[in-house]
C-alpha cells in the first residue's frame, strides 16, 4: 500500500518523511523549492511474525511493508494557478491514500511561506488544491463526452459516464470533494480510472513544535478542525532525531516528554485504519510473509493478492489463526482440536490468519 505526502513548503513533510522511513532526504535548505520525489518504506512490526516463525522455522521472514511517498512542496497559491503541478497531481493519483502535512509549529530559523502560522488555512489551500486537479479532469472528460454524443458518436455507457461526472462537477464547483456526490459502488468503478484525488483517504498529519510535546504551549487545534479526516500530531523534527538515535536508547528519550513509542507506530496503525487494512501471513520452508489486505475480503482475493495464479486456480484455502497457534502451540495441536477452517473462493479472510493455498493452473 502506498501513501503519498501532500504539504505546503516549509512544513516540515521531508523531515517527517525521514523520521517515519529512517531516510536521509536532505532538509537542509528549507527552500520549499525541491522537485525530487521521495520513496521510502516502513517494515511494519508486527509480533505475530514471531509466533509463526517459531512454529515452522522458514529461512525468510518477509514483514508487511508501508509505502511512503515525499511530493514536492506545494506553493502556496498554487490552485489558483493550474500549470505547474502535473507531475505532483500525478504521483499523488498513483498512491492509495494521501497525508496532509500541516504546519503547527513557529520558528524564526524557518519561516512560514505565508509569514504566520494557520493551520486551518493551510488545510484548506491542500484541500483546494486537491478539488481543482479533479476539476480539471472532470470538465476535459465532460467536454469530449459532450462532443462524441452530440455527434451521435456515444455508446450508452458514455452517457451514463456523463451524468455521474455532471454530479461529480457540481460538487467541485461548490469547494467540495467527489466523495460528497455519493457515489454507489458501480458508480465509483465507472470513473475509477480518473483516480480522483478527493475519493481518496486522507488523513492529516499535524506537524507541531517540541514546546507543544513538553506542555509549554497550549494546543490550539482539535481534532473536529480536521474536517472528519483522522488527524496524528507529530513533532517531525523531534522525531527524525529519535531516529538517529540507537534504539536502546529511545525508550528514555521518548520518555523525556512522556512519548510511549515512535510516531511510526502511531502512523502505521493511522494508516491501517484509514485504509481499513487486515494482515494474513503465508508460509513455507523457504519464506514467512505477512500481506496486506482490504477488511472483509475473500480467499480468493487474498490469493490474487499473493499471485495471479493462485486465484485463477484456486482450489481451497486451509486456514489457521494466529490467535490459536500461539495457544495451542503448534500446527498438529490447531488441527486436533478442530480450529483449522477450509474455505472456499468466497470464504472470509481475518485480521491474523495464517493461509496455505491449494490451487491447480
Amino acid at each position: 500500500m502506498r501513501l503519498a505526502f501532500l504539504g505546503l513548503s516549509a512544513c516540515g513533510k521531508t523531515t517527517l518523511f525521514n523520521a517515519l522511513t529512517g531516510a536521509h532526504a536532505s532538509v537542509g535548505t528549507y527552500s520549499g523549492a525541491g522537485t525530487e520525489i521521495h520513496i521510502g518504506q516502513i517494515r511494519i512490526s508486527d509480533d505475530r511474525l514471531a509466533i509463526v516463525r517459531n512454529a515452522f522455522k522458514p529461512k525468510k521472514v518477509t514483514p508487511a511493508i508501508l509505502e511512503v511517498v515525499d511530493t514536492p512542496a506545494l506553493a502556496a497559491g498554487a490552485h489558483e494557478n493550474r500549470e505547474g503541478n502535473a507531475r505532483l497531481v500525478a504521483t499523488l493519483r498513483e498512491a492509495d491514500a494521501l497525508g496532509l502535512v500541516v504546519r503547527a509549529f513557529a520558528s524564526d530559523r524557518v519561516p512560514h511561506p505565508k509569514d504566520t502560522v494557520n493551520p486551518l488555512r493551510d488545510l484548506a489551500e491542500l484541500r483546494a488544491e486537491l478539488v481543482v486537479a479533479d476539476l480539471d479532469v472532470v470538465e476535459k472528460r465532460i467536454g469530449k463526452l459532450t462532443r462524441d454524443i452530440g455527434r451521435g458518436g456515444a455508446a450508452p455507457a458514455d452517457t451514463k459516464e456523463l451524468g455521474v461526472l455532471d454530479r461529480c462537477r457540481k460538487e467541485l464547483d461548490a469547494g467540495r470533494g467527489i466523495s460528497g456526490a455519493g457515489l454507489n459502488r458501480d458508480e465509483q468503478k465507472l470513473v475509477s480510472s480518473f483516480a480522483f484525488l478527493t475519493l481518496k483517504s486522507a488523513m492529516v498529519l499535524l506537524n507541531v513544535g517540541e514546546e507543544h510535546l513538553r506542555g509549554r504551549v497550549k494546543p490550539t487545534w482539535r481534532t473536529e478542525d480536521a474536517g472528519g479526516s483522522a488527524c496524528l500530531e507529530v513533532c517531525a523534527e523531534w522525531e527524525m532525531e529519535v531516529h538517529e538515535l540507537p534504539k536502546d536508547e529511545w525508550k528514555a528519550y521518548l520518555g523525556d516528554v512522556g512519548i510511549e513509542e515512535p510516531c511510526e507506530g502511531r502512523f502505521v496503525r493511522a494508516a491501517y485504519q484509514l485504509l481499513d487494512l487486515i494482515t494474513f501471513f503465508t508460509c513455507n520452508e523457504n519464506e514467512l510473509r505477512a500481506w496486506q489486505l482490504k477488511r472483509y475480503s475473500t480467499a480468493i482475493d487474498a490469493a490474487g493478492s499473493v499471485h495471479t495464479d493462485m486465484a485463477r486456480g484456486f482450489i481451497r484455502a486451509e486456514v489457521i489463526a494466529v490467535e490459536d497457534l500461539k495457544k495451542l502451540g503448534s500446527v498438529k495441536d490447531v488441527r486436533t482440536h478442530g480450529k483449522e477452517r477450509l474455505e472456499g473462493k468466497t470464504g472470509p479472510v481475518m485480521d491474523g490468519d495464517l493461509i496455505h493455498f491449494r490451487f491447480s493452473v
